[in-house]
């Protein structure tokens, strides 16, 4: 259990290198949708991950979450 426990901390790992290296192509601040999308293209080890990105990228192109909307006076 601790062996598979390890592999799995060791891929989690990598994939959010690959993604972080994706959003540094492009001075981001933080990881999107967009990036983790990018970055399982990138490597055929993540291409079983690419099923739970389809249609993800399309929604996070809109407002990024952590900007609020400004109250209407």
């Amino acid at each position: 259990l601790t062996l598979i426990s390890r592999a799995i901390e060791l891929f989690e790992k990598e994939f959010v290198l690959a993604a972080l290296a994706e959003a540094s192509k492009e001075d981001s601040t933080r990881i999107t949708v967009a990036h983790l999308k990018r970055a399982a293209e990138s490597d055929p080890k993540f291409e079983f991950l690419l099923s739970i990105f389809q249609g993800k990228e399309e929604e996070d192109e809109e407002e990024p979450v952590t900007k609020k909307a400004k109250p209407e006076l």
